[in-house]
């Protein structure tokens, strides 16, 4: 498995000046003109391991473009930012979209990851 660095590398992704994440041509800030991010540069920051750009620019993506596992990712980004609890409650909507999605494995994820957070919040009961 490649490393973080070169895993970035080889998208065409480099710490220069500015976000890491691809600014689309249609605007100056990256944002169209509904104010939302497109998802891929979320996505693109979250793969790269970014995560305050991953979770800048989830936060500013149009909800209903994301995917479960697009919520997982944005779990992982809030997590690494120290927002728990807001990690959590994405981490269930992921559930939730992975199931409606028909998704097993992604569901499956989704609740052993809940399960360890809510252990790690010192919720026991809650994730048994």
């Amino acid at each position: 498995m490649l490393s973080l660095p070169r895993r970035a590398a080889n998208l065409g992704l480099t710490r220069s000046v500015g976000p890491i994440y691809p600014v689309p041509e249609h605007s100056e800030e990256g944002l169209r003109l509904d104010g939302t991010v497109p998802v891929e540069q979320a996505r693109v920051a979250l793969a790269a391991g970014a995560w305050p750009d991953a979770y800048a620019a989830f936060r500013a993506v149009d909800p209903s473009e994301l995917t479960g596992r697009d919520l997982d990712g944005m779990a992982d980004a809030a997590w690494w930012m120290s927002q728990l609890a807001e990690s959590v409650e994405l981490r269930h909507k992921a559930y939730s979209a992975h199931v409606t999605a028909a998704d097993e494995r992604g569901a499956a994820a989704a609740a052993a990851r809940l399960a360890v957070d809510h252990f790690i919040r010192g919720e026991p009961s809650v994730g048994a």
